[in-house]
């Protein structure tokens, strides 16, 4: 979202520059971005900062964000062609509808030039995200986190199907029909689009009765934070599920306080950390890790020395440590 507020303060500067009639808004303007620094200042402190002192980044970067940043010795333009093309992946849902957005966007950008349309500026957006990647501070590419910068590709798109359409007049039906129609039956392969097989009751159900059998009375049961979402929706009363979301201690299982590693997920929570919270704990440890994504603890168990217990594919994964 900040990369595409930067983009549109572009656009509003461009316009304020070229339409002295608009000038008249600009104290307003200029009030809702002080508003705007200000809230982003506040959520830095209240959020980004909180996640980043419990994520080691460049284990983020070279795991869950593999690609969506510029890799050692990787050309820039190449870098860039392939992120945006990414971005129109993910945008139109597949391959071949990101073709389609590809042209049209080009003929809409080219039109928007050649008529002297300040909305050319908000495609800026795209380039910025880009530099972003290259600081190491955003994502590029496909990616969820940066959908809002797919929007203005649309946008872009939209003006090259109104180009067609003062050529043929059922441009507008018969492109947006065609992009529907791929977006639903030649659809993107993504890790987040879950197998319903993961979401299976009576596998869950399966692997608790495992976890209890195998973990005593007492134990020091560790979790990373969406392991804990996933036992604090078991194990609390529902009118408290969402009481305290961000205090650790608020699940108990088997009379032991489970213990939050840390906010993020397995894949990129560091071993420092981890052995940190291990080092805290006495008597067996257990490490648990459920979800849809359960392999990120079981792909470390050389590294903290886990024995394996109870390993369902797509839903739990439980380990003892000692």
């Amino acid at each position: 979202m900040a990369w595409f507020a930067l983009a549109a303060g572009l656009y509003a500067i461009a316009v304020f520059v070229r339409q002295p009639a608009s000038r008249a808004l600009l104290p307003i303007w200029a009030g809702g971005q002080c508003l705007a620094a200000l809230a982003y200042v506040a959520l830095f402190f209240l959020v980004v900062r909180p996640v980043a002192e419990n994520t080691d980044a460049p284990g983020l970067i070279a795991t869950y964000l593999k690609g969506a940043f510029p890799q050692p010795g990787q050309n820039p333009i190449v870098f860039f062609l392939i992120g945006a093309a990414k971005q129109l992946i993910n945008i139109a849902g597949g391959a071949a509808g990101a073709i389609i957005l590809g042209l049209f966007g080009s003929v809409g950008l080219a039109a928007w030039y050649r008529s002297g349309d300040s909305r050319w500026v908000m495609v800026t957006g795209i380039y910025l995200t880009a530099i972003g990647a290259y600081a190491k501070f955003f994502p590029f590419g496909m990616s969820r986190h940066s959908v809002l910068i797919g929007l203005l590709s649309l946008a872009a798109a939209g003006a090259g199907i109104d180009a067609l359409g003062q050529v043929w007049r059922g441009a507008r039906v018969a492109v947006t029909g065609v992009l529907v129609t791929l977006a639903i039956f030649n659809s993107v392969p993504d890790v987040h689009n879950i197998d319903l097989d993961f979401w299976q009751k009576d596998r869950w159900e399966r692997a608790w009765v495992l976890v209890d059998e195998a973990v005593p009375a007492g134990s020091t049961l560790l979790a990373d934070g969406e392991a804990t979402d996933m036992l604090r929706h078991r194990f609390m009363p529902r009118d408290q599920r969402r009481v305290g979301t961000r205090n650790p201690r608020t699940v108990i299982y088997k009379g032991q306080l489970v213990t939050t590693v840390a906010r993020g997920d397995w894949a990129i929570i560091s071993t420092p950390v981890i052995e940190a919270a291990i080092q805290e704990t006495s008597g067996s440890v257990w490490l648990i890790d459920t979800g849809f994504n359960v392999d990120a603890l079981k792909s470390r168990q050389l590294e903290l020395g886990i024995a394996t217990v109870v390993d369902e594919p797509g839903v739990l994964y439980l380990g003892r440590l000692r």
